[in-house]
């Protein structure tokens, strides 16, 4: 019986083994020149391909007769009927360039050129073809990579050599290769859910695509077409404020349809704004094709030089209607950094659409993306039988190439190799740091040179910090991580060893839990939120005697636990037992005026004995909640992605005091913050807001009182922005009483200055800002912005400028100029 049952089922393997045909060939001109990307799919469906950069494409289909359509942009569709035999068929199509006609219009100088009429009808109906299909689920496969065309030899001094095995001798090669296929669900409004069923990572068997479809929904139908920025759609309702309009010619599909073919070209080149061509269909208004691109300069991004987009629609039948779905879409990218530059491409075909389905129960949760379990253990066979787009030469070859340097990357002989290249100490780590590391162990020791550390202060004189850190990977998949991780600060004038050690463990990628235990004799600002930037404050002391920096010292044990409780849902737990106590200056040495006295170190000049010297436990609970947050979830972890919802904070602290004098206070921070909230191609907006009071405060030392995070100099600190005042004097307005305050900053990302000729070219933004302090008794500080951001040369824009204008109640109005240089080469400034 058992031998009757596998003969059975060799016989059942067999079958489905023929049930499938494939149909495949080359899409070529008329001179034999591949044409890449050609849209190739069974009339009146959206099963169908896409040609490779080759030319090349392949069809799986049941045996039987087809009406094949082959359709590529610029030249005329062709309709193949085809007779499918199981052992399937070639077919090599050849296809004629279009001949653009314009009929008997006639474009004179004196009158409006057609493409407008053509767009203002497509406007009319943009609404009724974005909502036209209120539920449906389709199949995606999408194939991308990053390869780099151009390498520099060294890059700070480094060689930069062949990368491991990924360059060939012209310095070229893959540094990304995927395959992906997903099931996409849709349901109006705005509920879109990601399965990923299958996932191909060239070099990483244990890899994950990142190129989802997801991340490729870019809908033209809606006014503005987000990336890094908001880009006006050519047929958006506001559209002509920022196209001219070219009608190029006409064009007739298979059905007959006219299809006009629309240059558009942008008013302002800077501006938020596409450049190439839309095809719109006569009489139906809709978008029969698009072949865009998008410059670095619209964009904002000096990394970027240039991005394609390119879309196809098809018509398909449904039971009530016929609707134009997305068939494919392609993306291409150049960049470049520092000699290197690269290619990007992402080849997306979109199939097996279902109109208004019954979806699977639960389908649309938490996860606006989902990898299914083993999907990236799929063999060959699998991605030979769905692989809608055949591989290229080139990628068939890194695909090989990558496997078998996989497996020298994952020899011990070779991780040894690396770590005794990557061990050795060199002259530059004197200044920098020295690591130490054993990839087989999982283990890497880190030592930080103290020399870039060098700092000063009127309480320590000079003084430098040295760090050093040990981590060891843990778990099969490296999923939980043990850490110590200590720093040693010394001053010349203080003359006493200041230790900050703490172990970490992190663990439990689902949600994120860490629990780390904390020592330190350590200097900190009366203000946690450190309101000035330690390296102005060092400036500012050596050269013009000011000491806007006040300090104390802390002696503390801490305890903290952090994780996820739930959907959107952070718990963090914390405990410290600290002794703090006031510090004098210990020297008044500096560069200039050195005859002068430092102020005294601390707030407002107060008497240092203001600071009781008695220890204290405190204790808090955070709990931070995000509604509607949407996660990446993968079979060993989960990624939050944000939410449409702002993010709500409350903060409880209770001081116990451990002896007579201690503090005694209990206390609770509410906090409402939206960031990013989307105002077309106007911008964006941020926006939060603070509430904080005392339950009880019979014994409130100066680090617990509520500061509003001033400032005093021209040069801030980038982290300053939405959560400190440019022009509020240090301290002054510390207090107990109960009080709000709110921030709020619209970027114009571009919409004003690009209006600005000359300054346009800056690739520079504007920047609207304001922010108010109100305490309880009536007294309240305004602060009114006007910023540029995105300040820099080349690929780093990191500096911003601001006017500032601030006034209140009994607060005259005063204006000032502030600086910073947010993340400029990876440093914030």
């Amino acid at each position: 019986m058992q031998r009757i049952t596998l003969l059975l089922t060799a016989i059942l393997l067999s079958i489905s083994g023929f049930s499938q045909a494939v149909v495949r060939g080359y899409v070529t001109d008329q001179k034999g020149e591949p044409l890449p990307f050609a849209s190739i799919y069974i009339k009146g469906t959206t099963k169908g391909t896409t040609s490779n950069s080759e030319g090349a494409y392949t069809i799986e289909l049941a045996p039987g007769s087809y009406y094949i359509v082959y359709q590529y942009i610029g030249f005329k569709s062709h309709v193949e009927s085809v007779v499918l035999p199981p052992d399937g068929v070639i077919k090599n199509i050849s296809l004629t360039e279009d001949v653009l006609e314009l009929g008997e219009v006639e474009v004179k100088a004196d009158r409006e050129d057609p493409a407008y009429a053509i767009i203002r009808k497509a406007q009319e109906k943009r609404t009724f073809y974005r909502d036209q299909i209120g539920s449906y689920q389709c199949d995606a496969y999408i194939k991308g990579y990053f390869k780099l065309t151009e390498t520099p030899e060294k890059i700070f001094g480094q060689e930069i050599g062949d990368m491991d095995g990924v360059l060939d001798s012209a310095g070229q090669g893959y540094v990304y290769l995927s395959e992906s296929v997903s099931n996409i669900y849709f349901k109006e409004p705005d509920q879109k859910k990601e399965v990923m069923i299958s996932s191909k990572v060239s070099g990483d068997p244990q890899g994950f695509s990142f190129n989802q479809a997801s991340g490729m929904d870019f809908d033209f139908y809606e006014n503005v077409v987000r990336f890094s920025r908001a880009l006006v759609s050519p047929i958006a309702s506001n559209a002509m404020d920022y196209y001219r309009y070219r009608l190029e010619g006409v064009v007739f599909d298979l059905e007959g349809r006219m299809i006009n073919r629309i240059a558009v070209i942008p008013k302002n080149e800077q501006a938020a704004v596409f450049e190439g061509t839309i095809y719109i269909t006569e009489d139906l208004w809709n978008i029969h094709d698009v072949d865009l691109y998008v410059t670095g300069k619209s964009l904002k991004q000096p990394l970027i030089d240039t991005m394609w987009i390119k879309q196809l629609f098809v018509p398909v039948d449904r039971t009530k209607d016929q609707v134009w779905s997305l068939f494919n879409q392609q993306v291409r990218v150049k960049i470049g950094l520092l000699g290197f530059y690269s290619i990007g491409e992402f080849s997306a075909v979109f199939s097996n659409y279902i109109f208004d389905p019954e979806f699977p129960e639960g389908v649309f949760n938490e996860n606006m993306l989902e990898v299914r379990e083993g999907a990236n253990e799929r063999d060959s066979n699998y991605w030979q039988s769905i692989r809608p787009i055949p591989l290229t030469k080139a990628e068939i070859k890194d695909y090989v190439k990558k496997d078998s340097l996989r497996q020298i990357w994952e020899s011990p002989e070779y991780l040894d190799s690396i770590d005794r290249e990557e061990n050795k100490f060199s002259f530059f780590d004197i200044f920098s740091s020295y690591t130490y590391q054993n990839s087989r162990k999982g283990t890497r020791f880190t030592v930080s040179s103290p020399i870039l550390k060098i700092g000063f202060n009127p309480v320590q004189g000079f003084n430098s910090s040295m760090s050093v850190s040990w981590n060891k990977e843990l778990g099969e998949n490296d999923d939980r991580q043990l850490g110590v991780r200590s720093s040693f600060n010394y001053g010349l004038k203080e003359r006493i060893l200041n230790p900050d050690i703490s172990l970490s463990y992190n663990w439990d990628r689902l949600y994120n839990q860490k629990l780390n235990l904390r020592w330190r004799r350590a200097f900190v600002d009366y203000d946690a939120s450190i309101p000035i930037w330690p390296v102005a404050a060092e400036f500012l002391n050596l050269y013009s005697k000011k000491n806007y920096r006040k300090i104390y010292r802390l002696q503390e044990l801490s305890l903290n636990y952090k994780r996820e409780i739930g959907r959107g849902m952070y718990l963090d737990l914390s405990s410290s037992y600290s002794n703090r106590s006031s510090v004098a200056n210990k020297t008044n040495y500096s560069f200039k005026k050195r005859d002068d006295i430092y102020p005294e170190n601390f707030p407002l000049e107060l008497p240092l004995e203001l600071l009781s010297t008695e220890e204290q436990l405190i204790n808090t609970i955070e709990f931070r909640w995000r509604p509607g947050m949407r996660y990446w979830k993968f079979p060993d972890r989960r990624i939050p992605m944000g939410s449409k919802y702002p993010l709500f904070r409350i903060r409880y602290d209770i001081a116990v005091p451990v002896s007579d004098g201690g503090a005694e206070w209990q206390k609770l921070l509410f906090s409402v913050r939206k960031g990013g909230i989307g105002l077309g191609n106007v911008g964006y907006l941020d926006a939060i807001a603070n509430l904080n009071l005392f339950i009880s405060d019979k014994t409130v030392l100066w680090p617990d009182l509520f500061h509003f995070n001033g400032n005093e100099v021209m040069w801030v600190d980038g982290g300053k922005y939405m959560r400190g005042f440019l022009n509020m004097p240090y301290y002054t307005y510390s207090t107990t009483a109960a009080n709000y305050t709110f921030f709020t900053e619209h970027h114009f990302d571009g919409f004003i200055l690009d209006r600005v000729p000359l300054i346009r070219k800056l690739g520079w933004k504007s920047i609207l800002g304001y922010s108010r302090m109100q305490r309880e008794g009536g007294f309240n500080w305004n602060e009114a912005i006007f910023g540029i951001e995105n300040i820099g040369i080349g690929p780093y824009r990191g500096g911003r400028i601001n006017f500032v204008g601030s006034w209140g109640r009994g607060v005259p109005f005063d204006f000032g100029f502030r600086f910073s240089l947010i993340n400029l080469i990876g440093i914030q400034l």
